[in-house]
């Protein structure tokens, strides 16, 4: 569980340092750290939903971690273009 927590704060990591390294293409300049908290929010609903392990039914962890998942795609696809300040039809690429 430990290790789970740690790839997810490592994951989320990574995501932040990916969204800086992107918003140079767009030419947007947020800082490292408000990437980062950026990919911290469009991940909580996946710390929220791991919560569903503690129950350990493979139904319910399986319909929690796909709604975690479809709501932090959805987090990611509409906050992007509102973070990087730029036209929300170049978001999705």
């Amino acid at each position: 569980t430990i290790m789970s927590y740690l790839a997810m704060l490592g994951g989320v990591a990574v995501m932040g340092a990916f969204i800086h390294w992107m918003a140079r293409t767009y030419d947007a300049n947020p800082s490292m750290a408000r990437c980062v908290a950026f990919a911290t929010y469009t991940a909580t609903p996946l710390f929220v939903g791991g919560l569903a392990a503690l129950y350990p039914h493979m139904w319910l962890g399986m319909v929690v971690g796909t709604t975690a998942i479809s709501y932090t795609v959805y987090l990611l696809y509409v906050g992007l273009p509102t973070f990087m300040n730029i036209n929300p039809d170049e978001g999705f690429l």
